[in-house]
């Protein structure tokens, strides 16, 4: 993404270590002075993390929260692959008020877990559903968080 001829990078590492930045010209056009800046977003907890049990093909566990329309937001759906849980496969669903999915995933996380990131465009009460992937049963964690 970009603000006019200004570049912007946002990238979320997957595991900790050095990471390199490049910055130069576009073609042959370029010259003088820059400035490369790196920020870490800001997290701010909405849904307390939240255990709960897939027992059984096909279960899902509904939850509400608040989103304010403009905000940007992380769903964490975890299980095995971060030990959030024993869910091998989690499987989140957003939807609106009225039931209209808006949004899953099923693989955005670490291994196999799901991750959301959304702006909602308008503010109100939101529907997360939890599920397992296929037959995939077990212990989960859900998380929601404003970032920027």
């Amino acid at each position: 993404m970009s603000i006019g001829t200004t570049s912007l990078i946002e990238y979320t590492p997957t595991q900790s270590g050095t990471y390199y930045l490049f910055a130069g010209a576009f073609g042959n056009n370029g010259t003088g002075t820059y400035r490369v800046g790196v920020i870490a977003p800001t997290r701010t907890v909405v849904f307390p993390s939240t255990r709960g049990t897939i027992a059984y093909e096909g279960e899902q566990d509904e939850f509400t929260v608040s989103l304010s329309a403009g905000s940007r937001y992380q769903i964490d759906l975890e299980g095995s692959a971060t030990d959030q849980g024993t869910l091998s496969n989690p499987y989140l669903r957003i939807l609106n008020s009225s039931g209209a999915r808006l949004k899953y995933d099923d693989d955005s996380g670490k291994g196999l877990n799901s991750q959301l990131v959304l702006s909602p465009t308008s503010s109100g009460t939101y529907r997360l559903q939890a599920s397992g992937y296929g037959s995939s049963r077990g212990s989960y964690t859900l998380s929601v968080s404003q970032i920027g």
